[in-house]
């Protein structure tokens, strides 16, 4: 991973001297979730997104005809809410999970007057991330309500000391998967799209079946464009 990506930021920032590739940068905002295989029991189970971001660099190079390669390097958030209420002991639980990844889309897009199209692999490392935990409960004897919360970082590791395994949550380091796009470019090397990605491996070490989905809308510009 780390000559991946050593590779791509020289190419990024290196190769437009000597070469037809154009760089430029890139932002947007992003709907975030989990997508979970376990099956739960609460009467009411809310699996809600959450708001997140993306920002980098971008570059892009003809491959041929009206096919190119767009690489990224980008700063992007991703994670998950949890809502679940059990109405017997007028349970309230929240869950939520945040991660900052740096990942590494790389797209091949389709472009026709001024639209393209396009999708691709990306490669994904986890950096950090924090788990807030919020629950409420009513005391069926007195009715007395009580509260419980804590919020942790999460350790990135994929192979956890068990022996201080319950004191921490651990989630796995890589993180593979695709993503699909869809946007419109200016002669001037503004362009616009909306874009979706899709995880293809288990966040938790554990392999609970827990998947990053992300989609969202992303702004850019290409330097050098239409001059």
């Amino acid at each position: 991973m780390k000559r991946i990506l050593l590779f791509v930021t020289f190419t990024l920032l290196v190769f437009p001297v000597f070469s037809q590739v154009s760089v430029g940068i890139t932002a947007g905002y992003s709907m975030a979730k989990f997508k979970e295989d376990s099956k739960m029991t609460a009467t009411t189970i809310t699996n809600s997104f959450i708001s997140t971001w993306h920002a980098g660099v971008i570059a892009e190079t003809k491959i041929t005809g009206r096919l190119y390669f767009q690489p990224q390097l980008l700063l992007s958030k991703k994670g998950n809410k949890y809502e679940l209420v059990y109405k017997e002991n007028d349970v309230y639980n929240r869950q939520e999970t945040h991660l900052t990844y740096l990942e590494l889309p790389l797209n091949v897009v389709y472009k026709f007057n001024g639209l393209y199209v396009g999708a691709g692999p990306y490669v994904a490392r986890a950096l950090k991330g924090t788990y807030d935990y919020y629950m409420t409960y009513v005391q069926r004897e007195d009715g007395t309500v009580h509260e419980n919360s804590y919020k942790a970082d999460i350790e990135i590791n994929s192979h956890p000391n068990r022996s201080e395994y319950a004191n921490f949550i651990y989630y796995r380091p890589m993180n593979y998967g695709v993503n699909f796009l869809a946007g419109y470019e200016l002669k001037n090397g503004l362009f616009v799209n909306v874009n979706y990605s899709l995880g293809l491996t288990d966040n938790y070490v554990d392999k609970v079946g827990q998947y990053n989905r992300s989609g969202g809308v992303s702004v850019g510009y290409f330097f050098g464009k239409g001059k």
